[in-house]
């Protein structure tokens, strides 16, 4: 297949990078591009490199935003997009590279944390839809969804083994405390 006979193939489907705000960014243009990367064959087309770096891209613009923001909505709602299309890349190979460069730019400790924190107007990221696509990233088919099920797990392990530690450590005082 020649490249020229391809008229949309999923990386032009994606807004670009050079485009200086999130905001302008409408969610009839993310749906419009959903649309057009259910259209053209992943298989055909290697563009897994694009998606990295725009994962890249969407996480850098996505930590400073406040909860409840308009800006966080969108850039939630173009970082699913952006996921959901390296999930359905045509090769293991390619859907790694995606979950490589969202691991390696912290997207699994992004995308619990602003699910776990109340910090902000979380009650606006709930009603404006923000949290449930948070929720989406998580349920991902393929690496991306394992990376995110993979750090939710050792998060949860890390809390339970810090509250051992502090009773652990909370006994021995005290157990100490007795001795002498």
């Amino acid at each position: 297949m020649e490249a020229s006979s391809v008229t949309a193939t999923p990386c032009e489907a994606l807004p670009s990078s050079s485009t200086p705000e999130v905001q302008s960014h409408t969610p009839a243009a993310l749906t419009t591009s959903v649309e057009r990367v259910a259209s053209a064959s992943p298989a055909s087309i290697n563009c897994a490199d694009e998606l990295a770096a725009r994962v890249a891209e969407l996480l850098a613009e996505l930590r400073p935003t406040l909860a409840g923001s308009e800006e966080r909505r969108v850039c939630v709602v173009e970082l699913l997009t952006t996921l959901q299309t390296g999930s359905a890349l045509g090769t293991a190979r390619e859907q790694r590279a995606v979950a490589r460069a969202f691991v390696d730019h912290a997207g699994p400790e992004v995308v619990y944390e602003m699910e776990s924190s109340m910090n902000g107007n979380w009650i606006a990221d709930a009603k404006n839809g923000t949290m449930q696509k948070l929720s989406d990233i998580t349920r991902l088919p393929g690496p991306i969804g394992k990376a995110m099920t993979n750090y939710r797990l050792l998060a949860e392990k890390n809390k339970l083994d810090a509250a051992e530690l502090r009773c652990m450590h909370h006994l021995r005082a005290q157990s100490t405390t007795r001795a002498q």
